[in-house]
């Protein structure tokens, strides 16, 4: 299943799961920045394979899900004229990322989901739990999040706003980039 982190490619592991389609081995494969996660399936954990250095050769059916690879990137201004995100609003597909970019100033800044948000980020010079420290700064900065699950996600700033819309904030609207067909299998 290439995509298998995506919306779709979980969409259609829970369709096979669900039709108790017969198969032998499931092979989760994405892109690399997933790798190292897992995806539930038939009540094991698969490990995420990377699909530039996944060998084919292993397969007989191959499913795939291309949404998670032709995303798009959005970008949010950080502070500059103030303490705001400009876009405040933002909708992107799943699969879409959005880049937040520190627009220079004296005051501090960072972006951080609501708690239980779907996607769930804290980010400023990189962010949490991927390599970067999420910590408010007030040096140049950029930091990037995938948004793969449809939901709106609120955030804000941790100096300058507050969980649940509260000063310094914003949201990302993600909506299901195509229409899932359902279908029997003789």
């Amino acid at each position: 299943m290439v995509g298998a982190t995506g919306l779709v490619g979980s969409t259609m592991l829970s369709i096979l799961e669900q039709r108790a389609f017969p198969v032998g081995e499931v092979h989760a494969v994405a892109s690399a920045r997933s790798v190292g996660r897992t995806v539930r399936f038939q009540g094991r954990d698969l490990p995420v394979q990377d699909l530039e250095s996944f060998d084919f050769s292993k397969v007989q059916i191959g499913l795939f899900s291309a949404g998670a690879f032709a995303g798009t990137t959005h970008n949010v201004t950080v502070g500059g004229a103030g303490n705001t995100f400009s876009p405040v609003d933002i909708s992107i597909a799943a699969g879409d990322t959005v880049t937040w970019t520190y627009a220079g100033g004296a005051a501090p800044h960072n972006v951080t989901s609501d708690p239980g948000a779907v996607t769930a980020f804290r980010c400023a010079n990189g962010c949490d739990g991927a390599g970067g420290d999420g910590t408010p700064s007030a040096t140049g900065w950029t930091s990037t999040v995938t948004f793969p699950t449809a939901g709106t996600i609120a955030y804000f700033c941790e100096i300058h706003g507050a969980a649940g819309g509260i000063g310094m904030h914003g949201t990302v609207t993600v909506t299901v980039p195509v229409d899932l067909q359902s279908f029997e299998v003789d």
